[in-house]
């Protein structure tokens, strides 16, 4: 049994009910039966599970047990899921009872909406000159709020920004700069989801790029639209490709007003060939499945031989430390991986980009 009919404007909590039991059959079910209780906030994020025991009077009746329920916290719910779990579920069957629900009237969430009743009501903005993963974040949050709504969001650059109407603010533009909004503190590709007024402020800390690899490196921005897409859209990705995501339908899209949130992920870097990206043999951190699932280098570094030539760039050692490079056929054109000082000079390199990229 389910109650779903709550929304923002018409909130409720839960706080207790009455319920019992009674197998169907003439063996008597004891108190081994359940009712397993499931609430969900405004964006429909489980707030956890609550089990109550339950079963009949001596003399076979349903034996009503008053229950408290503790998970939801007054919390504003948009769903309960009541499910009841017979004494043995694979042999036996039974009738549950639900009885005097109690539900607390809450005062309505302030919420700035971006699309409602399948309308789009917002702009994304980008900066006027945009970096490459901070234009593939907004493309990103458009297509997956398409997705889910069928709302298609306009994307432009903030010189065009409207007077009026919600913004989506993605990436460092002026507007977060003038809104006080930053990246201090962040670490990695840590990110940040802020309100300001009328503005969500998608924002994180950015460095992607080197001279060969365009995905290696912090992409904070990118990972704050994954975040208000699996906090706030319920969006899933487990496996690669279209048919390993889960978008649920979500005719209105909206966050909190005071929505204040900083995420840090628990690591900085996954190596090896990403089995969420276009294909195996794609380096990590190309496809938005692989950053939702940390599958990413969001430092600078880079493990094994492939890391050696910018620890020890031949344009800075070669003329004044020849021997840092082997002798092949009469000729200096191979790194020695062997040197004690090369050895010396990769490690500081691997520690260095670890410590401080």
């Amino acid at each position: 049994m389910e109650l779903n009919r709550f929304s923002k404007d018409s909130g409720y909590s839960l706080t207790g009910f009455h319920w019992a039991y009674r197998r169907n059959g003439n063996s008597r079910p004891g108190g081994n039966a359940y009712l397993e209780v499931e609430c969900f906030d405004l964006f429909g994020r489980s707030l956890g599970k609550e089990r109550f025991q339950g079963g009949l009077n001596d003399d076979w009746t349903p034996r009503f047990t008053a229950a408290t329920v503790t998970t939801p916290a007054g919390k504003t719910l948009s769903r309960i899921a009541f499910r009841g779990v017979p004494t043995n579920p694979e042999t036996g069957s039974g009738t549950f009872f639900l009885d005097d629900l109690k539900l607390r009237k809450m005062k309505p969430v302030p919420m700035l909406s971006f699309v409602r009743g399948g309308e789009s009501l917002c702009t994304i903005v980008i900066p006027d000159k945009a970096p490459r993963w901070t234009v593939q974040a907004a493309t990103w949050l458009q297509e997956y709020v398409e997705k889910a709504s069928g709302a298609k969001l306009t994307v432009m650059p903030e010189s065009q920004t409207p007077v009026a109407g919600t913004i989506v603010s993605i990436g460092h533009t002026r507007l977060a700069k003038q809104a006080g909004i930053g990246i201090t503190g962040l670490k990695w590709d840590g990110c940040k989801l802020v309100v300001k007024g009328n503005v969500l402020y998608l924002m994180g800390r950015d460095n992607a790029g080197t001279r060969t690899h365009s995905y290696v490196g912090a992409r904070g921005t990118c990972r704050a639209v994954i975040k208000f897409l699996e906090d706030h859209c319920r969006v899933r990705w487990f496996l690669p490709g279209s048919q390993g995501e889960f978008v649920p339908r979500a005719t209105d899209i909206f966050v909190p007003r005071n929505l204040n949130q900083v995420f840090q992920p628990a690591f900085a870097y996954s190596d090896g060939r990403s089995v969420y990206d276009r294909n195996i043999l794609d380096e990590p951190g190309l496809s938005i499945s692989a950053l939702a699932n940390n599958y990413r280098k969001a430092v600078k570094a880079a493990p094994g031989g492939h890391s050696y030539y910018d620890a020890v760039p031949t344009e800075k050692y070669f003329k004044q430390h020849p021997e840092y490079f082997a002798q092949i056929g009469g000729k200096r054109n191979h790194l020695c991986s062997s040197h004690p000082d090369v050895k010396r000079l990769t490690r500081i390199s691997q520690m260095s980009c670890l410590t401080v990229a």
